[in-house]
């Protein structure tokens, strides 16, 4: 998930387009999120960041449940980014 907005921040659409191209460029499957709280990015706004999440269900409980593969999705996409954007 790529959180292009909530009640605080806007993202950075030339960012934003980059990491899509590469999500596309690798057949990674994202979702863009629009999310109605705030996340603690909030005040890096300005500093060319963004928020990439990892789908969960119960996050706040021992019933918390994150599947593997999106685990293994993140991974090769940071190892992506580091890579071509950084």
């Amino acid at each position: 998930m790529i959180r292009v907005s909530d009640t605080f921040k806007a993202v950075n659409l030339s960012l934003l387009e980059k990491l899509k191209k590469l999500c596309n460029k690798y057949s990674l499957p994202y979702h863009l999120y629009f999310g109605s709280g705030s996340t603690d990015i909030t005040e890096l706004q300005y500093e060319n960041s963004i928020t990439i999440a990892l789908p969960a269900d119960k996050i706040h409980s021992y019933e918390s449940n994150v599947l593997s593969k999106n685990m293994y999705y993140m991974l090769i996409f940071m190892e992506l980014i580091n890579e071509e954007i950084l």
